[in-house]
């Protein structure tokens, strides 16, 4: 009987060694923070590995915030047995504005198994970067009317937006007219010049769309 009991206070010390030989407490196993680069469409998760020096168990969060730092403090009861113990956990922090988001993970040792009694902490700064939402962004469609066409001599152009730049090309593909830096949304083309035909008009509008018309003279 006091061979068994020499044993057991023998594996406590040991085991008290083993804890006190790698630092206390508790252990910050892993502390990240997903996804990274984050979008502010995304929500963002804390997922933290935390382990402390003897079988107890998690007592709780508080969770605190401003607008660019959370801060988290988990609390953790260490039993009486010499065993590790390792507490896995996965936050959901929800989605952020651009910029630079930080967390502050802090984990709390606790004498009470109940309510936390701090005993020591470590702590762990991570951030993450919140970026523009990635969702495709809508596609801008601009109206353009030529008219008349057919036409004979003249032809008029009106669009929603401002015109940048425009090309007429006949149907041999080479180029007969070249009009830049119009900066207006109607114009008027003379071509009375042209022999009959048809051709091909190419503008771009000042957001850098670009239409393609085809007009016949007659």
């Amino acid at each position: 009987m006091k061979k068994l009991l020499l044993l057991f206070v023998l594996t406590i010390l040991i085991g008290c060694q083993n804890i006190k030989a790698q630092g206390c407490c508790p252990y910050l196993e892993n502390v990240e923070l997903t996804p990274t680069p984050a979008t502010t469409t995304d929500s963002i998760f804390l997922i933290t590995k935390v382990a402390t020096p003897a079988l107890g168990n998690f007592i709780g969060y508080v969770i605190t915030e401003t607008d660019t730092l959370t801060t988290v403090e988990g609390c953790y009861y260490s039993g009486l047995l010499t065993a590790i113990q390792v507490y896995e956990d996965t936050l959901n922090l929800g989605v952020r504005p651009n910029g630079n988001f930080r967390v502050n993970f802090v984990a709390h040792q606790s004498s009470n198994d109940t309510i936390c009694n701090i005993m020591q902490s470590k702590n762990l700064e991570v951030s993450v970067n919140v970026e523009g939402s990635n969702q495709t962004k809508e596609l801008e469609i601009n109206t353009i009317n030529v008219f008349p066409n057919p036409f004979n001599n003249q032809v008029a152009i009106a669009s929603d937006k401002d015109l940048k730049k425009l090309l007429l090309y006949n149907q041999l593909g080479i180029l007969v007219l070249e009009k830049n830096n119009i900066s207006t949304n109607q114009i008027e083309l003379s071509l009375e010049h042209l022999p009959l035909g048809i051709y091909y008009l190419q503008g771009n509008f000042i957001n850098e769309n670009i239409f393609l018309e085809k007009i016949i003279k007659h």
